[in-house]
């Protein structure tokens, strides 16, 4: 039992890998195998379906040739490699720019299924488009259902707000506690003035009565 987990686990950790060599063509590739390999659950992609089976297993073999490349057979098969990621590259290329278009095109046609699909397939630039995914939801959110990345967005959404909220409260119970101490030294130097006069009249009035007192006794 024990070796049969093993092996499971040490499959999966080798699908998650990828070679080495030539990884900044290859990552790429790889890494958005799994969303092309999805699409076929997308009805406007269902054309597409007999392109994506044969672009899956086309990735799968290359990936097994870039192991043999990174185990020393790169005399031989490096430059059948390197070839084969580039024509690959155009392959994940067009899904990529067909999401992109079909992406847009949810938004202009108001087609919340597809809207949907197209945010969570994994081929979407989604940060680049972030205000647009988030303008969407909250226009058409009986509709959709907010979970991947739409779910992430709104989340991170309602926290940024309400940090802004905090904040905005912060500042104006800070302007409260300037207008009320504003006030109150405003008050404090009228009643200030307001004795000061009060004991200059004191003070005249005492002299006034000194002299009056000083003239009877002449």
């Amino acid at each position: 039992m024990l070796k049969i987990l093993f092996l499971s686990l040490l499959a999966t950790v080798l699908i998650a890998q990828t070679p080495k060599v030539y990884s900044a063509l290859g990552d790429e590739i790889y890494n958005n195998l799994e969303g092309i390999e999805k699409l076929k659950d997308i009805p406007e992609y269902f054309k597409y379906d007999e392109k994506i089976d044969n672009y899956v297993q086309d990735v799968k073999r290359a990936k097994e040739l870039g192991y043999r490349v990174e185990s020393g057979d790169k005399d031989q098969y490096a430059q059948i490699y390197l070839s084969t990621l580039r024509r690959l590259s155009q392959t994940n290329d067009f899904f990529q720019k067909a999401i992109l278009n079909s992406f847009k095109l949810s938004l202009k046609t108001q087609d919340s299924n597809l809207f949907y699909q197209t945010v969570n397939s994994g081929l979407l630039n989604t940060a680049e488009y972030k205000s647009e995914i988030l303008h969407y939801y909250y226009l058409h959110a009986d509709d959709i259902n907010p979970s991947g990345i739409i779910q992430g967005y709104v989340d991170e959404d309602k926290r940024l707000k309400k940090q802004r909220e905090k904040r905005s409260f912060k500042k104006k119970d800070e302007e409260r506690i300037k207008r009320i101490r504003r006030s109150y030294k405003i008050k404090q130097e009228a009643l200030e003035k307001s004795l000061q006069r009060e004991l200059i009249e004191k003070k005249s009035e005492i002299r006034r009565e000194q002299l009056e007192e000083l003239s009877k006794t002449r």
